[in-house]
């Protein structure tokens, strides 16, 4: 029994001095510090309205996300998808079968209060352009909220300079979704 006790305080010991001298060993160097990046914006939201029953010259979708706040301040950025499957940004012209001899299509946009409206022309006229049900089957709305600051909100157009600055066109659907990092 005390050969039992003494290789158990042993054991118990010899452990202990194992644990102590590993915890003893010099820091390694730090890694190499970067420069701090921009503070980000989590505050970026995707909305889909299904537009496939809409047809006209214009329309209007409800998005009730569309408050004075946000019209006054945030970066709004829509696209509407096509028939194929494609994120077209808007305001933008557009291949679509407009019912016109000529397939491109002015699509221009408005913001109100819970209103996203869109507009179709005849490409570089004024000439309506009619816009026939499931000819674009969504309007995907992409809010990037404001950062607030001590002089006060970093507004859209101030939020457009730092997408531009960081090498993000707006009018490219998937790198805006990238930089954002939201579902496509």
């Amino acid at each position: 029994m005390k050969n039992l006790n003494f290789i158990s305080k042993f054991i118990i010991v010899s452990f202990l001095a194992i644990a102590m001298t590993a915890c003893n060993g010099e820091d390694g160097t730090d890694g190499i510090d970067g420069a701090d990046g921009m503070d980000g914006n989590a505050n970026v939201a995707t909305y889909l309205f299904d537009i496939s029953t809409k047809a006209g010259g214009n329309f209007a979708v409800d998005v009730p996300q569309f408050t004075q706040d946000v019209i006054d301040n945030d970066l709004i950025v829509g696209y509407v998808k096509t028939l194929d499957g494609t994120y077209i940004p808007v305001p933008t012209t557009g291949y679509l079968d407009s019912g016109f001899g000529s397939n491109f299509v002015d699509i221009s946009t408005e913001i109100a209060l819970e209103r996203f409206w869109l507009y179709f022309s005849v490409a570089g006229t004024n000439t309506p352009a009619t816009i026939g049900a499931g000819n674009l089957t969504t309007l995907k709305v992409v809010i990037a909220e404001s950062n607030s600051t001590t002089i006060g909100r970093l507004g859209a157009e101030s939020l457009k300079v730092q997408l531009e600055n960081d090498g993000v066109d707006l009018n490219d659907y998937h790198a805006v979704m990238d930089y954002f990092n939201l579902k496509h």
